[in-house]
């Protein structure tokens, strides 16, 4: 189904059944722990590379990885792309590479609030 091809394309079945170990209670937890520490976390990045704060840019991006990496392959790769210009001292550069953050993380906001254990075993 249509809808199944888009969660595929923005989710990483694999790597959120085994974090919530096929436990539907916990994966409802997952989600909701993301939809409601996201808008903070982006809103943290996005500050940091407004400013060009490195050291922000880093923790913040880490943090948002750490988030992200349950869910989506695309979002955790970007936000590991800001967290590597914050170590390198080149967060005036990271315009791009948060606007795919910022895209990747949309996408997964618009699929998660409707998925269940069920779609996701469905996926894998």
């Amino acid at each position: 189904s249509e809808t199944s091809a888009a969660i595929s394309s923005i989710i990483d079945p694999a790597t959120l059944w085994s974090a919530c170990g096929g436990d539907g209670a916990l994966l409802f937890e997952l989600i909701q722990l993301f939809q409601e520490e996201w808008p903070r976390l982006l809103g943290r990045v996005e500050a940091a590379v407004q400013s060009a704060n490195a050291e922000q840019l880093r923790t913040a991006a880490h943090t948002a990885r750490g988030l992200v990496a349950f869910f989506s392959k695309r979002a955790a790769k970007a936000a590991e792309v800001l967290e590597q210009m914050g170590i390198d001292g080149r967060a005036g550069n990271a315009g791009e590479p948060y606007q795919a953050l910022s895209q990747a993380v949309e996408d997964l906001r618009a699929v998660l609030p409707t998925l269940t254990i069920e779609k996701l075993r469905a996926q894998i």
